[in-house]
Formats: C-alpha cells, structure tokens, sequence
C-alpha cells in the first residue's frame, strides 16, 4: 500500500502559505507607505512653520525697519510722536537680540539728547515754568520716554546721563551766584538780594521759587539781569523735572547678618552685568508677607519698570543656580518663588528704582 498523500492538499497548504507571504508584504508595503507619508508630512509641516516665521520676521523687521525710518526722519520735526514710536520700536525688538537692543539705546539717546535740549531751550523762553505745565509739552514727554527706555536697556547709560543732568544743573547754579555776586551795591535793593541769597539754606528743588521770589524786585532796576536769572532757574526746573523722575539702580535688603558675604557676592555680581546699585543694608522688617510669613521679593513701583524687574529675577535665578550657590539657595527656598515679583505702586519712588528683598528663615 503507498504512504503518497493527495496531492491538492499539498497545493491548498501552499496557496495558504503564498497568500500569507502576499498579505505579509502588502502590510509591510502599507506600513512603510505610512511612515513615509507620515515623515513628508512632517517635514512639510516643518517647512511651513519655517517658512511661516521667516515671514513673521520679514515682518517684524519691515515694521522695525518703517519705525526707525519715521525716528530718524523725523526727529527733528516736533509735531512727530516721538515718544509712541520710541515704546513702539522697544517692544518691537526681542530681548535675546543684543544688537538689535544697543541699536534701540542708540536711538533712544539720540531722540533723549535732542529732546532734552528742546526742553531746555523752551523753559528758558517761559516767563513762568511750572512743573504741570511742562509735564504737558512734547519734549517733555519724549526726553521722559527715551530716557525710561535707555533705562531699562542699560541702566548705567542712563544714570550717566543723570549724572550729567546733575552737574550741568551745579554750574547753572555757579551761574547764579557769580550773577548775583556781581550786582550792583550801590542799590539797596541789590543788597538785600545778595544778602537773602548768601543766607539761604533751601534744597535745590525749593531754591529755584525762592530765588524768583527776591529777585522780584530786579524787575524794573535792572530788567536784562532779572531776565537772565529768570532764564537760569526755569533752566535748573526742566532738569529737575527729568532728575528727579528717575533712579535707575538696585537696593539689596537682607535680615541674616551671617549672609553678609553672600548677598555683597551677589551685589558685586549684578554689577558685572551693567547694573547700579544702592548698597546692601541689614534690615529686620518690611518684607513681603505671605501666610503671616515673611518671604524675599523684587519689588518695583512703576508699571513700566516691570521689565526691569522680570530681567533681575532671570539673573538672580541664573546666579542662584551656580554650583557654588547650591548651598546659599538651601537656606533661602523663598527666593526660588513662581511670585517673586510684587508690584508695589508707590508714585514717591523715581522710575527705575527696584528693591530686591532677601528673606533668610531665621531657626
């Protein structure tokens, strides 16, 4: 008897076996198919997005561009906002673009410096200059804003051109005196201005009244000189308006006196990174309360210098991250705080000025 099988079972398995093989392939073939339009697409989404930011780009910097242009143009037409389109080409330029914010503190001193001298010039024409009054003009407004940004971008600039402000306002004062020494003593009037000049002991911002008070009399006598003086002190308000508006530094506060070394470190730090600073001083009170429980803050008290106080915490945060520091940021986890800033609105305190708060928890 023969053991040989049928053979269309031999056939059926292998059809089996072929479709098998077929439909294996096919799945591959899918498959492959899929990942393959699957990577396109991604790569198709990619060029898009590429293509979507250049143009966002081109954008932005046709409209930097359309700004810059209208700034330098214009800036000496005193009908043109000058102040809006200085705001306007600050936040226009992105914070990570060190060329692009040297360029933004370029302009911004430019239109400061030119402004300035309009306003200079313009109060010196006034019979009477009131703070209120210069407050509304157009240079007043664009030397305030060119001179908050100069701020926020490099706070040292600005407080050089404080400085500046400062000592040309000591030499109008010189100029004063050396007018004043020089009247005439033959008049009883003049007498008695130079007498209630050398005595007085007033402040700057209160001298300036002051001396328009006893040179009254000068009106009729000697009206060249009462003018000249009047000129002066309208002079010494317009830059007091700007000096007394700004402060663009940093006050360190702390209240453990074994952190003295690490908060001077920190202090040394930030001065290495084009920062003013006020110091650092002990204190036991006026921190942040949180929970009834004291907590280290940055504080600032004007809206626009938020900026300001957002850039100090990334540097503080970038220090306290430093091998070295691991173990000052284990005695202080407050400063590692998602609120860290406070706004404090406090209209007494000059733009620019912030407050940085270490709070050490004491055992």
């Amino acid at each position: 008897m023969s053991n040989e099988e049928p053979k269309p079972k031999d056939k059926f398995d292998k059809a089996n076996i072929s479709i098998s093989i077929i439909s294996t392939v096919f799945l591959m073939v899918i498959t492959a198919s899929n990942v393959i339009i699957a990577y396109q697409s991604s790569q198709l989404e990619q060029k898009s997005r590429a293509i979507q930011s250049q143009l966002e780009s081109v954008k932005n910097n046709t409209q930097t561009a359309e700004i810059i242009d209208k700034l330098s143009t214009n800036l000496k037409e005193s009908d043109v906002k000058k102040d809006i389109a200085l705001i306007a080409l600050n936040r226009q330029i992105a914070d990570n673009d060190d060329k692009s914010k040297t360029m933004v503190t370029e302009i911004a001193t430019q239109v400061y410096r030119t402004e300035l001298k309009n306003l200079i010039t313009k109060s010196s024409s006034q019979e009477q200059n009131t703070s209120e009054v210069m407050k509304w003009t157009p240079e007043y407004k664009d030397t305030f804003v060119a001179l908050a940004i100069i701020g926020e971008r490099n706070p040292n600039l600005a407080n050089t051109l404080i400085q500046e402000l400062n000592d040309q306002k000591k030499n109008l004062f010189e100029n004063i005196t050396k007018t004043i020494d020089g009247l005439d003593e033959s008049s009883k009037t003049n007498e008695n201005i130079k007498a209630e000049y050398i005595k007085t002991k007033l402040a700057d911002t209160e001298k300036t009244k002051f001396i328009k008070q006893i040179i009254e009399p000068m009106r009729d006598i000697d009206p060249t000189k009462h003018d000249e003086l009047i000129k002066t002190t309208n002079q010494i308000n317009a830059i007091d308006e700007i000096t007394g508006a700004f402060e663009f530094s940093i006050a360190i506060y702390y209240n453990d006196k074994n952190q003295k070394d690490n908060v001077g470190k920190f202090n040394e730090y930030l001065k290495k990174h084009n920062y003013s600073t006020k110091g650092t001083h002990f204190v036991e009170e006026g921190f942040t309360q949180k929970n009834n429980k004291s907590v280290s803050s940055i504080k600032y008290f004007h809206s626009g210098d938020q900026r300001q106080a957002e850039d100090l915490k990334t540097i503080l945060l970038d220090y306290l991250n430093l091998p070295e520091n691991k173990e000052w940021i284990n005695k202080n986890p407050s400063i590692l705080s998602a609120d860290l800033l406070e706004f404090v609105q406090e209209e007494k305190n000059p733009n620019g000025k912030i407050e940085l708060w270490f709070h050490f928890p004491q055992k």
